[in-house]
């Protein structure tokens, strides 16, 4: 074991496919991904509500676990476990864009890999909200029950690139690559 910065780090932690073990492991857990929540995400001195930093990174990324209550009524909410793989706030699409390609693909093949047979995949390539877009879908092969009209993707890798000024308002510009697992549950989950 190496002991770095009073954390201690195992095999487990660089292993890929224990990740995402931990990752679809977390989605099955009441609340959702309750083993990965760590402390409260802040923004500057103030707590983010329902939102929390993660602890471990997947794959390389930093990633955060989100609750967002009240759909459908009030009687519905979504988790979601979020990982950053690549940013870069560039307004130049071709100057961090074959990085973006290279944090897509790998983490697109590792998920792919680590998740096996039991999944299908399916690759979208168009969006309103971006010039630039790629997002691989992940879904078991035998589908899982979903609550309410709305539809939480189990797993998904999503590459976009927003130029200076964003279709829409908000945007960040620049290039952003993330892995987000999600899960929809009655009530608040816990």
């Amino acid at each position: 074991m190496l002991v770095a910065c009073g954390e201690t780090k195992t095999a487990a932690n660089d292993d890929p496919c224990a990740q995402v073990s931990a990752m679809m492991e977390g989605r099955q857990e009441s609340p959702p991904f309750k083993s990965l929540t760590g402390e409260q995400a802040m923004m500057g001195e103030t707590p983010l509500p329902d939102s929390w930093e993660s602890r471990q990174s997947t794959l390389g990324g930093a990633c955060r676990v989100n609750a967002m209550r009240g759909f459908f009524g009030g009687d519905t909410s979504i988790y979601t476990y979020s990982c950053t793989m690549f940013e870069a706030g560039t307004t130049d699409e071709e100057a961090d864009g074959k990085l973006a390609e290279a944090a897509y693909q790998k983490a697109v093949n590792q998920i792919t890999t680590c998740l096996g047979d039991g999944w299908t995949a399916e690759i979208e390539t168009e969006s309103s909200d971006h010039p630039v877009y790629h997002k691989t879908t992940f879904e078991p092969v035998e589908p899982e029950e979903q609550t309410g009209d709305f539809r939480a993707y189990p797993l998904y890798v999503e590459k976009s690139f927003t130029p200076f000024f964003g279709r829409t308002r908000g945007t960040t510009p620049g290039w952003k690559v993330t892995v987000q697992a999600q899960k929809q549950v009655e009530g608040t989950g816990e």
